[in-house]
């Protein structure tokens, strides 16, 4: 019996020791691919310019976001997205507030995953669809689509910068592009720090207490790449790697459906106000609203896990009155890799903001309640949106 035994670990010990070889001979490891800090994000909640609208991106300020790719301890960037903020601080072209007689005039809300977290600003589906829509006009520029999405924004945020910044741009139509962490609890416009009267309830602060362990699990995602596989032994390396993604996939999953509970009283509460207003916008001012739904980009090509919070979305946006459209349809089954900017950023690339663009284009041109509003003659030409990837 301790003679089988003491085989068994020698074969066991062996097998790991080829397997180990030819994982160093072949250099086959779970890379460190790091994402690097960049600072165009830093918010400005104050005017800037000359009597123009303030800004909440800094205005004419460039900066570059790289991505690094290691192998052991040597890193060599891999990826360099320019970063540049007009005078009114959004990262899009030069515009004036000045609209043509003829023009008609979109606003795109949003996030990181509007603003164009590693893309290029021409890239961003706010871009893509104005090339989209003017391209239905012989090329004469009718059509103006302005990227006002700032990274972190949740859609709270975003009505309160579309209501004190926003509507100086004469909007005729709005969207908004919304994503699965837009009901966090916290943002600019309602972070505690900001507005000390939010830490004057008890009811507040047991919530802190509660949320705060929650968000200190690593998430997959971006997040999750700032971990290191620099073990000794490259099994390790591997190990450490599985380990990873057993523990952050459940932690990710708990903490998206919890920001779509009603546990979540203040994110959610947040949200419903944020649709609330701008429902009334809509009828007060005569002013379209359409959601743009952004799933998360994981397990599109498995066992989605947030199908309920879509449906959620979706009733809340018709209970207040608001058109949405949803993309979960169009990437579902797709190879989510396929859709990121780089393997330690989930943000959606060039091709998915594409596929966004067309999206939103065929909803503009189709509804008679967009179609008729935006003046938009022909309908939808061929898209890129069933292409397969």
């Amino acid at each position: 019996m301790k003679a089988k035994l003491a085989l068994s670990l020698s074969s066991l010990l062996g097998s790991l020791v080829v397997l180990e070889c030819v994982l160093r001979i072949f250099h086959i490891t779970p890379n460190d691919l790091r994402a690097m800090e960049y600072t165009h994000n830093i918010y400005s909640l104050e005017d800037h310019g000359r009597g123009q609208p303030p800004a909440v991106f800094f205005p004419n300020r460039m900066s570059h976001q790289v991505y690094y790719k290691c192998l052991a301890t040597k890193c060599t960037e891999d990826k360099r997205v320019e970063w540049r903020t007009n005078s009114f601080g959004m990262r899009d072209r030069e515009r004036s507030l000045t609209k043509g007689k003829n023009t008609t005039r979109i606003i795109v809300l949003g996030d990181s995953f509007t603003a164009g977290v590693g893309v290029a600003a021409e890239e961003t589906y706010p871009q893509q669809l104005e090339k989209l829509l003017n391209s239905r006009h012989d090329g004469r520029p009718q059509f103006e689509v302005w990227n006002t999405a700032v990274s972190g924004f949740s859609t709270f945020d975003e009505w309160h910068y579309l209501m004190k910044y926003g509507l100086r741009f004469r909007p005729d139509l709005i969207v908004v592009g919304l994503y699965l962490n837009d009901s966090v609890p916290w943002g600019p416009f309602s972070n505690p720090k900001t507005n000390p009267e939010l830490l004057d309830s008890p009811r507040i602060r047991k919530f802190q207490l509660s949320y705060r362990p929650m968000i200190k699990n690593q998430l997959t995602g971006n997040i999750k790449s700032t971990w290191t596989f620099r073990h000794s032994l490259y099994i390790s390396n591997w190990v450490h790697a599985a380990m990873v993604v057993w523990r952050t996939n459940p932690a990710t999953i708990r903490l998206y459906r919890f920001w779509w509970s009603e546990d979540n009283w203040i994110g959610m509460g947040h949200f419903k106000e944020a649709l609330e207003g701008l429902s009334r916008l809509q009828r007060e001012r005569n002013i379209p609203v359409l959601i743009l739904v952004w799933p998360k980009l994981d397990w599109l090509d498995g066992n989605y896990p947030f199908d309920d919070v879509h449906d959620k979305i979706r009733s809340l946006c018709a209970k207040y009155g608001l058109a949405s459209v949803d993309l979960l349809p169009l990437l579902r089954g797709r190879k989510p890799s396929s859709l990121w900017v780089h393997p330690t950023d989930h943000h959606p690339n060039a091709w998915a903001h594409r596929l966004a663009a067309t999206t939103l284009m065929g909803r503009l041109s189709n509804d008679p309640l967009f179609k008729t509003h935006l003046n938009i003659p022909l309908t939808l030409p061929p898209t890129p949106a069933a292409d397969v990837r």
